[in-house]
């Protein structure tokens, strides 16, 4: 596995060898395989950007001089605009 760059799928094979059938090892393994590949293009997107500051959702300060709007932001966060 390591070998066809499946780095996800190696670490989620040796972590669950006593998977109840083969058919969920294997559901299992794709799943693994398909985060590790998004985590690994979210983090190189975020290295090419090269973004001046870390932000992060939890740390938005929503003092009322900013006139940023929490209810907005939580929109925002989790997508809600697309539905």
């Amino acid at each position: 596995m390591k070998q066809l760059k499946l780095y996800g799928m190696s670490r989620a094979f040796n972590t669950t060898l006593k998977a109840s059938t083969i058919d969920e090892l294997i559901t299992y393994l794709i799943n693994s395989e398909y985060d590790d590949r998004e985590n690994r293009k979210v983090e190189r997107l975020i290295n090419i950007a090269k973004f001046r500051y870390k932000a992060f959702m939890e740390e938005i300060d929503f003092d009322s001089s900013r006139r940023v709007e929490k209810n907005l932001i939580n929109r925002l966060e989790f997508y809600d605009f697309i539905f």
